[in-house]
């Protein structure tokens, strides 16, 4: 059958990164190993990085989350479908399942967190304007695809 292959919604991107974990980050749950085994960033990357210290990794070269995903925290900025709204969180009685965000907007969300400890966990939720003339190329932005099935 037909699908279709899409930059995944913010949602989507939070339900694979937590890999049914509910900590800030997929691998807390793991006892005795650190935030740099699990994650490439500015303090672990000056070795094989260029000038700045930052340098997208191949990925695959650290644990990969609960369910296979690998990368998601630190190494690159992903770009996600949804423009910037205030994102649901719903209740425990009623939680909010797969929310959309608005069809048009100024800025677009991004997250994983590249090379910044800080923004490198499931929560954090910046945005970027995509028409503002920055370039995102280089070493900081990515992306990956979600493929929906009918």
């Amino acid at each position: 059958g037909k699908f279709l292959i899409d930059l995944p919604t913010e949602a989507q991107w939070e339900y694979a990164v937590r890999a049914g974990t509910t900590s800030a980050a997929y691998f807390d749950h793991f006892d005795g190993t650190s935030f740099k085994s699990w994650v490439w960033y500015k303090k672990n990357t000056t070795e094989t990085s260029d000038v700045s210290g930052k340098n997208a990794h191949r990925v695959g070269q650290v644990p990969p989350n609960p369910w296979g995903f690998y990368d998601m925290l630190g190494n690159v900025t992903e770009f996600c479908a949804d423009y910037n709204y205030a994102y649901p969180q719903g209740t425990e009685e009623e939680p909010a399942v797969d929310p959309h965000g608005p069809e048009s907007g100024l800025s677009v969300i991004v997250r994983g967190g590249n090379f910044q400890a800080a923004l490198s966990t499931c929560t954090e939720r910046p945005d970027v304007a995509p028409n503002s003339g920055i370039t995102y190329s280089g070493h900081m932005y990515g992306f990956r695809i979600a493929k929906t099935c009918p």
